[in-house]
């Protein structure tokens, strides 16, 4: 029975569960200060009140763009990726009769700019170092883009003039 076998896979993983926790937060904390020094992003932290283990590294980008960007780049150097959830759960045609997706902008807000690298128990130090070294190709190779230099500059001036009035 496809149960048992299921049950007997969990009994032996009670065993590790420590183990596994404590791997997972690892890989999580890791993946969090390579993503945050090398792309600009923001990366969810934990509650004060919790101590979450971590199924995956949940990241925020600024935007659409910026996030379909990065996710192209670390799936194309075989870093995969997943989409936070499902995004607005009434963009599919199943829900679309319960609501008006457009009515719940943080939802949208959420697929638009969020996804996640997972924080597996087994990443090694050479995991860790791979996922680095390609990110930080990726942000030398922006820097010395002029293109991206300049919108830099952009954003920067206009928070700046925000703040100021």
């Amino acid at each position: 029975k496809p149960l048992d076998f299921q049950g007997a896979i969990g009994m032996a993983q009670m065993s590790k569960v420590d183990e596994i926790h404590k791997k997972r937060r690892n890989s999580k904390q890791r993946l969090e200060k390579i993503l945050e020094k090398y792309c600009g992003v923001e990366v969810v932290r934990e509650l004060s009140e919790a101590e979450t283990s971590w199924f995956g590294t949940p990241i925020i980008c600024n935007n659409k763009k910026e996030k379909d960007s990065l996710v192209e780049y670390l799936e194309s150097s075989k870093i995969q990726t997943r989409n936070y959830f499902a995004g607005n759960i009434l963009m599919h045609p199943g829900y679309s009769d319960l609501g008006d997706w457009n009515e719940y902008p943080n939802a949208n807000q959420v697929l638009n700019k969020v996804f996640f690298i997972g924080a597996a128990p087994h990443y090694t130090e050479e995991v860790f170092s791979y996922i680095e070294k390609r990110l930080q190709k990726r942000y030398y190779d922006l820097l010395s883009s002029e293109t991206y230099v300049h919108r830099q500059l952009k954003t920067f001036l206009k928070d700046s003039e925000d703040t100021l009035n």
